[in-house]
């Protein structure tokens, strides 16, 4: 049962305990069972080795190409790897595959979220309609709201930001992000934002206050 010696070694990682032993024997009995190897990304992932996760995830996908969950962790492991371009295009194929499930839309809107600004070439129309996946929280709600004002969508941008800010109107991202989309703008609305950053301790606490000297 190459299977189930596999979720062995996950779980004895996840406890802290050298799994290797186990996978090592999954591995033997079941090199080219799919879930073994995404099994085995997993457990490469909780020991830290992303680059081999990454690996053993590729495999998975080779083995079956029809299983989105392969897909959208192949993805989270080039995120991991720092690889924007890449995780894009396999947690989008995992969308795709998995007939728009809920699951890898709202993993795909978090990404966007989290990296959206670090792509070099990213699908305009398609960041827009993530906004309606994003869970509501302002930490993504900002990060998806700078990927959009990236792109050049000020409008688009800023009414996510105000969610957030409704949410927590005194989330120091929000703040800075919308701050300097407006200062951008020349819109003197910008300035109530800057003291509001200037009087709370975050980051933005510095750059606010030299802001308010200029």
């Amino acid at each position: 049962f190459p299977e189930a010696l596999a979720y062995a070694a996950l779980a004895r990682e996840r406890q802290g305990k050298d799994g290797g032993p186990w996978m090592r024997q999954a591995l033997t009995l079941g090199v080219n069972v799919p879930q073994v190897q995404f099994v085995h990304g997993l457990q490469r992932r909780a020991a830290g080795e992303y680059e081999a996760s990454r690996d053993a995830f590729i495999q998975a996908v080779r083995l079956d190409p029809n299983n989105p969950a392969y897909f959208s962790e192949l993805g989270t492991a080039y995120h991991l790897l720092f690889d924007y371009e890449r995780a894009q295009r396999w947690l989008r194929m995992a969308v795709q595959i998995s007939d728009d499930d809920p699951r890898f839309q709202e993993r795909l809107a978090v990404f966007y979220a989290q990296e959206g600004y670090h792509l070099p070439a990213v699908d305009v129309e398609y960041l827009r309609q993530t906004a309606d996946s994003i869970p509501p929280d302002p930490d993504l709600l900002a990060g998806l709201a700078w990927a959009l004002y990236t792109t050049g969508d000020d409008n688009r941008a800023l009414a996510q930001l105000d969610v957030a800010l409704d949410l927590m109107p005194d989330h120091a991202q929000a703040l800075y992000y919308k701050a300097q989309i407006l200062l951008a703008r020349g819109d003197l609305a910008a300035r109530p934002l800057v003291e509001r950053l200037a009087r709370q301790p975050s980051p933005h606490t510095d750059w606010a206050e030299s802001a308010l000297l200029t």
